[in-house]
């Protein structure tokens, strides 16, 4: 199959039914809500109708993100994760499609504090997400950890993010605005949750290898996603592609003639980051910063970045049907970027490895070092 990254530690959940489970109810119970019905109004894409398409796909669709990015999640956590992260995917793809004409209201009164322990009457879909929230918060309490906690937070002020600046005038300031605009934190905490931790993301030790993970899986995805969110901005949807895209943020500030172009300086950029991810996570270790359940945390979140990148391999969401990969003989374009794009990836990459002796030294082996570290 097609893999774009030096990483290759890859692990899948085996509770992959309960992901396809979790994220049905959710779908279902907005798909079959009224309000949902003519929000943000009767005459677009609504909100019961972007959870329709995403149940005819669920299997191959977005819930792969879980089964892959949280490998280490007890049955009863990932169907959890999965009832928030769909939560996150209507959120998203609602604001994507509508801006702020997305109807935040609705959104809000699904979540904490409007919706609530005490709230009385509730819709059925307002009764649905309260009980996923409601079993993420016990869960917490029983485990001793707060990612639930922190992902139901970050998820109520999501709905209420800004849109980006019309213009970005360093690719630095792009990924500031990302890391929010991207939700990275929801993957961090549901990291946290899939493995009861209770450690803060803010200390200084941490704080550099979760923004190259963060990093590394935005310019992943917006490669990954360049195609399906510039044909919706060309048919007038996905309003804000050009300032929400690092692919596409990359042709501009470069004044890249193509598209093509454009993939391959992301992906060299891409590279870029996983030989400092490579090179920080060397540090942590040969210093000792880490204790032993900061290791387990940074060994769920290293999984986190290539379970996003094995999920938009294997998905329907980004490539559809055109994109899947074939049982019964090989594709000829089965290591190829749309537009056969690697003899120009191949440069960009071998200019980096000239500095960084990439090909050399790989990520490939870190996760071993990591277990290492974890069971002294």
């Amino acid at each position: 199959m097609p893999w774009r990254s030096s990483i290759t530690n890859v692990r899948q959940n085996i509770h992959w039914q309960a992901v396809v489970d979790g994220y049905t109810k959710i779908l279902q119970a907005f798909a079959q809500d009224e309000t949902a019905k003519r929000t943000p109004s009767p005459d677009v894409i609504t909100v019961a109708d972007m959870a329709m398409k995403e149940l005819k796909r669920v299997e191959n669709g977005s819930s792969r993100f879980v089964t892959y990015m949280y490998p280490f999640a007890s049955e009863h956590r990932m169907r959890l994760l999965a009832e928030m992260q769909c939560l996150s995917l209507l959120f998203d793809e609602s604001w994507e499609h509508h801006e702020h004409d997305h109807n935040q209201t609705f959104f809000l009164s699904m979540m904490p504090p409007i919706n609530n322990k005490d709230l009385h009457p509730k819709t059925p879909l307002q009764e649905a997400v309260w009980k996923s929230i409601e079993a993420v918060y016990e869960e917490d309490e029983r485990a001793g950890g707060n990612g639930g906690t922190g992902l139901i937070e970050f998820l109520t002020n999501y709905i209420k993010h800004p849109t980006p600046a019309k213009e970005m005038k360093t690719f630095t300031d792009f990924m500031d605005y990302r890391f929010n605009d991207g939700g990275m934190m929801v993957c961090w905490n549901s990291a946290k949750f899939s493995i009861g931790s209770n450690l803060s993301l803010q200390e200084p030790k941490m704080a550099r290898i979760v923004r190259l993970f963060s990093d590394q899986m935005l310019e992943s995805n917006d490669i990954a996603s360049f195609d399906k969110e510039k044909k919706h901005w060309l048919s007038g949807n996905a309003k804000q592609f050009l300032t929400t895209n690092g692919t596409a943020i990359i042709r501009d500030l470069f004044s890249l003639k193509s598209d093509e172009a454009a993939k391959a300086l992301a992906y060299a950029n891409q590279m870029e980051t996983e030989r400092q991810m490579d090179r920080e996570l060397g540090d942590l270790l040969s210093t000792g910063q880490l204790s032993t359940d900061e290791w387990h945390l940074v060994n769920a979140m290293l999984y986190c970045v290539t379970g996003n990148l094995i999920s938009a391999v294997t998905m329907c969401r980004y490539g559809g049907e055109a994109a899947r990969i074939p049982t019964t003989k090989k594709r000829s374009d089965a290591n190829r970027l749309s537009g056969g794009m690697w003899p120009m990836i191949l440069l960009f990459s071998a200019a980096v490895a000239l500095t960084s002796q990439w090909y050399s030294v790989s990520i490939s082996p870190l996760s071993s070092l990591i277990n290492r570290s974890i069971m002294q």
